[in-house]
């Protein structure tokens, strides 16, 4: 009696000894658990586990897979609905002692203990469950923070390797206005423009991040020896379309040559069409000539003959321009495509005007990949908007809105007169006048440049009005009397009216030397 008595306080001592153990050790599981910074230290916390248990063996399984390997017996087990004291496929042979306990995502089991599993070893594995699965969840989260940090810290670099090497603005070649707009997207890309001397070139390279600005580096520094090659394509392709073809990008690439007298000789490798506005307001196209870099090699790379004449508006852009996108009045996706970027151009007067026109014509798109455009006029001897037959003509709706289009196309098309800003003074006055008071829907402008001076029209399709019989007034509007009317008469050196049909047709001509 006193045998059994001594033994069953043996195992209430032992069974008490376990329990503190388990406990102290559950403390310093939970703060183990919160300091885990991957799996590493999650096996570590469950080997200790283990060890107070004394199992021999444990393994654990999650989402379906176990870390590491694990016996044969094992490998076949399904994961158990609720504690499991013994293998849930009981045919296969196993150890004499084993506990399964599931968890969200997973379980783990233990085996080989000298004695069977007790409960409390069953509540120690169910407490050490909790502790993985929030464990799992921290490392997760920890892992995702670290993954955001460095995806940041890539993003920034990226940035600032990007805009060294691709400059907000280029520098224009002689007997030529540029003008350019470059808007990385939130993701940094590889656009790139640059211009060397006579040569204009603007590319894409496919991909974000590092990997598509140290490709836009590379493509920069190629270029800049490729142009001292009579193959400029080829000399280009032999330095990046295997490295491109390697890491499963591609790149598309315009090249402009400019001769100096308007003719040029171009280069397209699957770049989009480059587009010609031409002084009559017609836009012609210059298609690809090669395959992108990055898909296959030619052996040459032929470039292309053109030629653009006085006035003329060369733009040069990449896809984020054409691919912009909006939700159309059916619902369905649609894209800015070049068409509509041919449509604006047809209202361009310089390089600027037609930045701002573009801009304001992607108003309600949205732009998701980086955005370039390159904006080329031939103006020689500062002769912009000059045409072969010395005759300008622009159309524009009669609305406030286009007034600074107008001023623009009056003022650049009277540079040489000594006094290019009252042209454009009187102008805008009469145009205001159309609109407003003549609720004109249609404005037309024809300059003409002629031997004793700039012969200025304008028409519009408003109510009857003759500026040269209208009273001065000291102040107000033109109808409503004051100094514009004024400028209008005082400015020019001859002004003539004439209704012809629905159309009020204003001539106004500005001598060489100023008014007389």
């Amino acid at each position: 009696m006193t045998e059994a008595l001594d033994q069953a306080l043996e195992s209430t001592l032992a069974a008490l000894a376990d329990s503190y153990d388990q406990l102290v050790f559950l403390q310093q599981a939970v703060d183990r658990a919160l300091k885990a910074t991957g799996m590493p230290d999650l096996l570590n916390l469950i080997t200790d586990a283990q060890n107070l248990m004394g199992a021999g063996g444990f393994a654990l399984s999650l989402a379906g897979r176990w870390v590491g390997a694990v016996p044969s017996w094992l490998d076949a087990q399904p994961r158990p609905d609720t504690h499991a004291f013994e293998l849930p496929v009981r045919h296969l042979p196993g150890p004499a002692s084993f506990l399964g306990v599931p968890f969200t995502g997973g379980w783990v089991a233990f085996w080989d203990k000298h004695s069977p599993f007790s409960a409390g070893d069953a509540r120690l594995a169910q407490t050490l469950s909790d502790l993985i699965v929030s464990t799992l969840e921290a490392i997760d989260a920890r892992e995702q923070r670290f993954r955001q940090e460095m995806e940041e810290h890539d993003r920034a670099l990226a940035s600032r390797i990007w805009r060294h090497l691709v400059p907000a603005t280029l520098p224009e070649p002689f007997g030529y206005r540029l003008s350019t707009r470059s808007e990385p997207a939130s993701q940094v890309g590889g656009d790139f423009h640059i211009a060397l001397g006579p040569w204009i070139m603007v590319g894409d390279v496919s991909g974000k991040g590092i990997a598509a600005a140290l490709f836009t580096g590379m493509f920069v520094s190629s270029l800049r020896l490729a142009i001292q090659h009579e193959d400029v394509g080829a000399a280009v392709a032999q330095a990046l379309h295997a490295q491109l073809e390697d890491a499963g990008m591609l790149a598309t690439l315009a090249v402009i040559y400019l001769e100096g007298n308007g003719a040029f000789r171009y280069l397209s490798m699957g770049h989009p069409p480059i587009l010609i506005r031409r002084a009559d307001g017609t836009v012609d196209s210059l298609r690809a000539t090669a395959p992108p870099l990055g898909t296959f090699q030619l052996e040459r790379y032929p470039m292309l003959p053109g030629r653009i004449e006085p006035g003329d508006l060369m733009c040069l852009y990449s896809d984020g321009l054409s691919e912009a996108q909006r939700t159309g009045r059916n619902g369905e996706l649609e894209l800015f495509e070049y068409e509509r970027i041919a449509q604006v151009l047809t209202r361009a007067l310089t390089p600027a005007h037609g930045l701002e026109l573009l801009q304001e014509a992607m108003t309600g798109w949205t732009v998701d990949d980086d955005l370039t455009v390159v904006l080329l006029q031939y103006a020689p001897e500062g002769k912009v908007n000059r045409v072969r037959n010395n005759t300008l003509k622009l159309r524009l709706p009669a609305d406030t809105a286009e007034l600074a289009a107008l001023g623009v196309f009056v003022r650049d098309g009277c540079q040489r007169l000594p006094e290019p800003g009252l042209p454009e003074v009187a102008l805008t006055e009469l145009a205001v006048n159309a609109i407003v008071h003549g609720h004109a829907s249609h404005l037309q402008l024809t300059l003409h440049d002629q031997d004793d001076g700039i012969l200025i029209t304008l028409e519009d399709d408003g109510a009857p009005f003759d500026p040269t019989l209208a009273p001065e007034q000291a102040a107000g509007e033109l109808r409503e009397g004051g100094y514009g009317l004024l400028i209008v008469r005082r400015s020019a050196s001859r002004i003539t009216y004439t209704r012809r049909g629905a159309w009020n047709c204003t001539e106004l001509l500005y001598a060489n030397g100023g008014p007389s």
